[in-house]
């Protein structure tokens, strides 16, 4: 039972295989070569279990979070009321002084990103001239041939 991501905390599944191993009289390393995962875990757990007798994560491990709730909504409201909006903007709107990654990191918990508007630059006046003197040589043509005609001067793809 290899782990996917070895970085990532162990479920409560993983943790009751450690128990379950280790009272069936395996030891550390042959613990850790099954579920693939550090002897220093396997024996953090069995210390744990031995000491508490339970294999429940203790509370308040971890980071605590620097939102609350109602600021994590405050955030999403944000996004839904005006999808098109950097995260700096959202910050902003919400009252939340917290970093350009934790404001991505909660709209992605709800399955939201961020989005900004694509920065689109205005004609210089040398387009605007080429496009006069290109509507000045066919001011003849009809409405049916302007339809056709398309001004591509900066495009991006992509």
């Amino acid at each position: 039972m290899f782990r996917e991501n070895p970085n990532k905390k162990l479920s409560l599944a993983e943790r009751g295989a450690i128990v379950a191993l280790t009272n069936s009289g395996l030891g550390v390393r042959e613990i850790a070569r099954q579920l693939g995962i550090s002897p220093a875990t396997v024996g953090r757990w069995q210390f744990r279990f031995l000491e508490t007798g339970d294999i429940l994560r203790r509370e308040g491990s971890g980071r605590p979070r620097v939102t609350t709730p109602l600021q994590d909504l405050r955030l999403l409201r944000v996004v839904l009321n005006k999808p098109i909006t950097t995260s700096k903007e959202i910050a902003d709107t919400a009252d939340v002084d917290v970093s350009r990654q934790t404001i991505v990191r909660r709209l992605k918990a709800v399955n939201r990103i961020p989005r900004r508007a694509v920065r689109k630059f205005f004609l210089s006046p040398q387009h605007i001239e080429d496009r006069f003197e290109f509507a000045a040589l066919h001011a003849y043509r009809d409405a049916q041939w302007w339809r056709s005609v398309i001004f591509t001067d900066k495009k991006t793809f992509g």
